[in-house]
């Protein structure tokens, strides 16, 4: 819809919304972008008045990022720092795991770097799009290396030319079941893998031959930043100790803003 897309264009986002409700209650069909009018339904309810009635920290659509995420399009957190694109429960599984000392492999570069970089002592990615390169490019911190192979063998392969082994490899990007079986040999012994969007029937082939290797597989469901949709992250290991020696969830400081409990416990404490 131009007239839509025009007053969204012009920051009138209130009353883009309300030529969305009328045009949807009146049955007109929205050719223009359904997904992004319908976030734009969400960004626009009072959540100023919701955050009032609700103890402080507890809006977790808001300390999660999410409604500011839904507002840039982008998967930023609540302060506009770049998390994965992938859901929140599997954010937070995989940033509890993350040192100093990690080193991290991706086929898929994006704000999944910018996030890795921030926490970890290595990224090195792979990435099939030039065009994103160079836009990504600019971004990325001295501890970011960013490799651009359009070719599918190059793509796939490039991870045996790497030093020694890594201790987080993410398959987020192109030809994922090609790139599945170049994990072993370059994880380490008590390191994991993450395969993103695992829900989708295009990837049985790869849910299928990490089981055959022996893998231990943990599936996180969830909403994702800047959608209105949940999807899967599946997370393979080897070596059962990594769900080891975690401290109590009260301890744990979440990538994606603090639960109802550590946001009340947090006020008796600064009450007495």
């Amino acid at each position: 819809m131009e007239q839509i897309d025009r007053l969204l264009a012009q920051g009138k986002t209130h009353e883009a919304a309300d030529l969305i409700r009328k045009s949807v209650a009146e049955g007109r069909k929205l050719d223009g972008d359904p997904v992004r009018y319908a976030n734009q339904l969400v960004i626009d309810c009072d959540w100023e008045t919701v955050a009032k009635l609700l103890p402080p920290e507890m809006n977790a659509l808001e300390t999660s990022g999410w409604l500011h995420s839904l507002r840039t399009g982008r998967p930023v957190d609540r302060n506009g720092s770049a998390l994965p694109w992938m859901n929140y429960a599997a954010i937070d599984f995989i940033g509890a795991k993350i040192t100093a000392q990690t080193r991290v492999f991706e086929w898929g570069a994006g704000y999944s770097s910018l996030w890795f970089a921030a926490r970890a002592m290595e990224v090195v990615c792979a990435e099939d799009n030039i065009e994103w390169n160079s836009a990504l490019g600019k971004k990325l911190p001295a501890n970011v290396r960013l490799m651009s192979l359009p070719g599918k063998a190059d793509y796939v392969n490039c991870i045996t030319n790497e030093p020694g082994e890594f201790d987080v490899i993410v398959i987020d990007g192109s030809f994922r079941n090609d790139c599945a079986p170049m994990c072993d040999g370059k994880l380490a012994k008590n390191g994991f893998v993450i395969f993103d969007n695992s829900d989708s029937r295009e990837f049985d082939q790869s849910m299928k031959y990490f089981g055959e290797q022996g893998y231990f597989r943990i599936d996180f469901w969830g909403l994702i930043p800047s959608y209105l949709y949940k999807n899967c992250t599946s997370i393979f290991f080897r070596d059962a100790d990594i769900l080891k020696h975690s401290p109590p969830p009260s301890k744990m400081v979440p990538s994606t803003g603090i639960s109802c409990f550590q946001a009340y416990f947090s006020r008796v404490a600064e009450d007495s």
